[in-house]
C-alpha cells in the first residue's frame, strides 16, 4: 500500500509541475501555482519555474508533505476520494465574437474547470492503466496523431476507392454529441479490463460521482 502511496505522490507532484499556471480554478480550490509552493523542492522541481514569478524562496513544507502522503494513504485505503475532486465548475465561453453573437446563449462552449490536485491524481490512475493498442482502422485517439491527419486519412482512403472505382461509404461523426451517448456499462467494462486492480474502484467513483455545478452564462 505504502509503494503505491509513493508513486501517486510522485505522480502528483509531477503532473502538477507540467500543468499551466494562471488558469481558472473552482471556488473550493486553490490555484496550480499555490500548489507547485506546496510541493517544490530542489528535488521534486525548480524553484525558478513555480509560474508565479519568484526567482528564489524557502519553503519548510516537510510537515505538510508528510500530512498529505498519509491523507493519500487514506484514500488508497478506502479507495474514496473527496468529493470535491469529483466536482467541476462550469464556464461558457463564446465561439464567436462577443459582438457578433446576437443571441445570449448562442453558440458558446462549456469549460469545466477540476481542483488541479484531484486532475494530477486521476491523470495518474489513467496514465497507468494498459488500455489496447488502437487497430489499424482507428485514427482519431491515436497516441500523438494531429487533428489534420485524423481528417485526411478517411479523405485518402475514399480518393483511393473512388480511383479504384469500390463502392463505399464515408461516415464521420461530431464527437461532442457522441460523448453523451456512452453507455455507462460499457465505461465500467472498459475500466475494469485496463486499470489496474487498486485503481479500478477509483475510476468507476470518477464517473459514477462527478457532478458538474450549475453553468455560469455570460450575458
Amino acid at each position: 500500500m505504502r509503494k503505491f502511496v509513493l508513486q501517486d505522490f510522485r505522480a502528483i507532484v509531477k503532473n502538477i509541475k507540467r500543468s499551466k499556471c494562471r488558469k481558472a480554478v473552482p471556488d473550493w480550490s486553490v490555484p496550480n501555482e499555490v500548489w507547485r509552493l506546496l510541493f517544490c523542492t530542489p528535488l521534486l522541481c525548480d524553484p525558478q519555474r513555480a509560474g508565479i514569478g519568484l526567482p528564489k524562496y524557502h519553503n519548510n513544507l516537510h510537515a505538510f508533505r508528510t500530512l498529505f502522503r498519509q491523507f493519500l494513504l487514506k484514500v488508497r485505503h478506502t479507495r474514496l476520494c473527496p468529493l470535491t475532486w469529483h466536482r467541476s465548475k462550469v464556464f461558457s465561453l463564446y465561439k464567436k465574437p462577443a459582438n457578433s453573437v446576437t443571441c445570449p446563449f448562442d453558440a458558446q462552449r462549456s469549460i469545466h474547470s477540476l481542483d488541479p490536485v484531484g486532475k494530477a491524481f486521476f491523470r495518474h490512475l489513467w496514465d497507468s492503466a494498459c488500455p489496447p493498442l488502437p487497430l489499424e482502422c482507428e485514427h482519431g485517439y491515436a497516441k500523438a496523431r494531429r487533428r489534420e491527419s485524423a481528417i485526411k486519412q478517411p479523405l485518402i482512403n475514399q480518393h483511393r476507392l473512388i480511383t479504384a472505382r469500390i463502392s463505399h461509404v464515408l461516415v464521420s461523426h461530431d464527437m461532442t454529441n457522441a460523448f453523451a451517448s456512452v453507455d455507462f456499462k460499457e465505461l465500467d467494462s472498459n475500466i475494469q479490463q485496463d486499470a489496474r486492480d487498486q485503481d479500478v474502484d477509483l475510476l468507476l467513483s470518477l464517473i459514477h460521482i462527478s457532478e458538474p455545478t450549475r453553468p455560469l452564462y455570460i450575458s
